[in-house]
């Protein structure tokens, strides 16, 4: 039973069904936050996980739904699924970081889940391409899960408003222009003093 997807059809019906519910809702969400998901990188990056999550999940789920599948499909299927959420995440942190912005401490509380997610991911894979071990009953509870936290990071991420968002660091680049525009800016009357100081003097010596 755990190396054969056809036992699993049910499991993954109800998973895909409520994945995609959850990915349709987001994705109205998001359209409707857009200008506050955009203004900073980290969260573009949380909204980025949780379509991946949701995506992904659905994915999975009606693959597992096709007749005929065999688990060495089910196990590269799995294999690509984790390259693909660790490439998004760890992305999303290494731009957050070339940009300057500070990670908030809550993201690096979430990356133990993510790294527990990509242990049973490789380990399911791999036993489901070995024919042998424990198969889905180590990646089906991983979907399972992962509906509740994608509603969980979906909700913090919509409830959060444009006051917490303009409190949350920005990129070092941009604060950076904005003093070197600050000094422009005050550097224009210094100079413009000095000079009509020079011209007073040379009209009194000219006198």
């Amino acid at each position: 039973m755990a190396l054969d997807p056809e036992a699993w059809h049910e499991l993954f019906s109800t998973v895909a069904a409520a994945a995609a519910a959850l990915l349709g809702l987001f994705i109205v969400a998001i359209t409707l936050h857009l200008r506050m998901i955009a203004e900073h990188p980290i969260a573009r990056n949380q909204a980025r996980v949780v379509l991946t999550v949701l995506g992904l999940t659905l994915t999975f789920s009606l693959t597992d739904l096709f007749p005929g599948v065999t688990s060495s499909w089910l196990a590269i299927e799995l294999l690509l699924i984790t390259a693909v959420l660790l490439a998004i995440y760890i992305g999303g942190l290494l731009r957050a970081w070339r940009a300057g912005v500070e990670i908030p401490r809550r993201v690096w509380e979430r990356s133990p889940i993510i790294g527990v997610t990509t242990v049973l991911f490789l380990a399911g894979g791999v036993s489901l391409l070995a024919h042998q071990g424990p198969g889905l009953y180590l990646v089906a509870p991983v979907f399972v899960v992962a509906m509740p936290l994608a509603v969980w990071m979906a909700w913090s991420l919509i409830m959060r408003d444009d006051s917490i968002v303009s409190r949350m660091p920005e990129p070092n680049h941009g604060s950076t222009v904005e003093r070197l525009r600050q000094r422009g800016q005050s550097a224009r009357p210094v100079s413009t003093e000095r000079t009509r100081e020079e011209s007073a003097r040379s009209t009194k010596g000219r006198n």
